[in-house]
C-alpha cells in the first residue's frame, strides 16, 4: 500500500514539466504501485477467501451452535424429564424405604410375637401334655381301681354263689323254726336232695342251684337241665309234684323263665328272698286238715293267695334288682363326676355312717297289727306332704 500511495499523491501533485522529466520515474512507479495494487488484490482476494472460508466456518459454526442449542433445548427438556423421574424415583425409593422401615419393624413385631406366641404355645404344649399325663394316668388309676373293683365284685359274687347252698340252708332252717315247718334231715328215698321240707305229709324239695363260674350265658341252659332232672325226685311216693330251685339274686337277670311245666310235675324258679313267702302260701295249706274236702271257693281262695305271693314274690325280686343296679349305676357315676377331694370326704362319711335294720329275734313274732301301726304313722306323713299311699295291709284287696 505505500507504493501505492506515493504513486497516487505524485499524480495528484505532479505539474506539467514534471510529467515530461519525471515520467519515467512516475512509470516505474506506477508499476511497483500496480504490483503492489495486483498484490494487494490478491491478498484481498485471499482474505475474502479466508473471509468466506471463515464465514462458511461461522456458518457452519452457527449451525453447529443452533443444533447444539437444538440439542441443548433438548438435553435440558430430557434432563428435566429425567430430573422429574429422579425425583418421582427419589420419592418412590423414600416410599419404598419407609414401606420397608415400617416393613421391618412389622417383622421385627412379628417375630416378637411369634417367639412369644412360640413360647406360649410350647407352654401350651407342656401342659397339654402334661395334661395328658395325668390324663393317661387317671384313667390307668380309673381302669386300675374299675378292674380291681370288677375283680372284687367277681370274687365276693363267686364267694356267694359258692356259700349259696350253705346260705340257702340256713335260711331255710331259721325259716322252719321261725313258722314251725319241719325241716328233714334226710327222705325216705335215695338221693339227698337239698333242703326239703314236710307239710301235709307231703315232701317239698328246695334244691339250691348256682353258677359254677363267671360266665351267666349258660346259667338258663343249667337250670333248665337241672329242672328236667328234678324228675328223680317227683317220682318218688309223698314228694309234691312242685319243686323249687333256688338261685342267687344276682344272676336273675339271665333267667328267661321262672317256671317250667315238666308235664308230670313243676318246676319253680325262686331266690332267697322269696323263700319266706312261698313257705308261708305253702303252709297255708297246713291249716286244713284234708284238701281233698276243700270247698272250690276255699280252693279259689288259696291259689288266688299263692298267685299273689307267686307276682308279689317276682315284683319284689325285678325291683330289688332295678334298685340294686340303679345304685350302682348312681355310685358309678359319683364316683366319675364328682371331684377327688370330694370322693374323699364322701368316703369319710360312708365310712362313718351305719346303717342298723330292727333285729330279728327267733322267739319274738312279727306282728301285722305293729306293722298296720307303723303303716298309718307313714301314712299320716305321706297325708301332710300331700302324697300318694298304699293301702294298710288288712284294706288290700284279695
Amino acid at each position: 500500500m505505500n507504493k501505492l500511495n506515493i504513486f497516487f499523491d505524485q499524480i495528484k501533485r505532479i505539474s506539467f514539466l514534471g510529467r515530461i522529466f519525471k515520467w519515467s520515474s512516475l512509470r516505474n512507479l506506477s508499476y511497483e504501485a500496480l504490483q503492489e495494487l495486483t498484490s494487494l488484490n490478491n491478498s484481498h482476494t485471499k482474505i475474502n477467501n479466508e473471509l468466506n472460508q471463515v464465514k462458511s466456518e461461522m456458518n457452519l459454526l452457527k449451525q453447529k451452535v443452533a443444533t447444539l442449542k437444538e440439542q441443548e433445548a433438548d438435553l435440558n427438556i430430557s434432563m428435566t424429564r429425567i430430573n422429574t423421574q429422579v425425583e418421582a424415583e427419589k420419592n418412590r425409593v423414600t416410599e419404598i424405604a419407609e414401606r420397608l422401615a415400617a416393613a421391618n419393624k412389622a417383622l421385627t413385631k412379628a417375630n416378637s410375637d411369634r417367639e412369644r406366641e412360640m413360647e406360649e404355645y410350647q407352654k401350651s404344649i407342656d401342659k397339654l401334655n402334661n395334661a395328658q399325663n395325668s390324663l393317661d394316668k387317671e384313667k390307668t388309676r380309673v381302669n386300675d381301681a374299675r378292674v380291681e373293683e370288677k375283680e372284687q365284685e367277681l370274687e365276693e359274687m363267686k364267694r356267694t354263689w359258692q356259700n349259696h347252698e350253705i346260705a340257702v340252708a340256713e335260711e331255710m332252717k331259721r325259716l322252719c323254726l321261725k313258722h314251725t315247718v319241719t325241716y328233714l334231715d334226710s327222705v325216705p328215698f335215695k338221693g339227698t336232695p337239698d333242703n326239703p321240707i314236710e307239710i301235709c305229709d307231703e315232701i317239698i324239695i328246695f334244691d339250691a342251684k348256682s353258677p359254677s363260674n363267671d360266665d351267666l350265658n349258660n346259667f338258663p341252659k343249667y337250670i333248665k337241665l337241672q329242672a328236667e332232672s328234678a324228675k328223680k325226685y317227683t317220682k318218688n311216693a309223698g314228694v309234691k309234684k312242685e319243686l323249687y330251685l333256688v338261685i342267687p339274686s344276682n344272676t336273675v337277670k339271665v333267667i328267661q323263665s321262672f317256671h317250667y311245666d315238666m308235664g308230670e310235675y313243676d318246676v319253680y324258679i325262686i331266690t332267697m328272698d322269696a323263700l319266706e313267702p312261698v313257705l308261708l302260701s305253702l303252709k297255708k295249706i297246713e291249716e286244713y286238715e284234708f284238701a281233698d274236702k276243700l270247698s272250690p271257693e276255699d280252693r279259689s281262695s288259696i291259689c288266688r293267695v299263692l298267685g299273689k305271693y307267686a307276682h308279689a314274690t317276682k315284683r319284689r325280686v325285678q325291683i330289688d334288682q332295678y334298685l340294686a343296679n340303679h345304685m350302682l349305676g348312681l355310685l358309678k357315676y359319683s364316683e366319675n363326676v364328682l371331684p377327688e377331694e370330694f370322693q374323699e370326704s364322701v368316703t369319710q362319711f360312708e365310712k362313718a355312717e351305719k346303717l342298723n335294720p330292727t333285729l330279728e329275734k327267733r322267739s319274738k313274732e312279727i306282728s301285722t297289727a305293729k306293722l298296720n301301726d307303723e303303716f298309718t304313722k307313714i301314712n299320716k306323713d305321706a297325708v301332710i306332704h300331700e302324697e300318694d299311699f298304699p293301702k294298710k295291709l288288712g284294706e288290700m284287696d284279695i
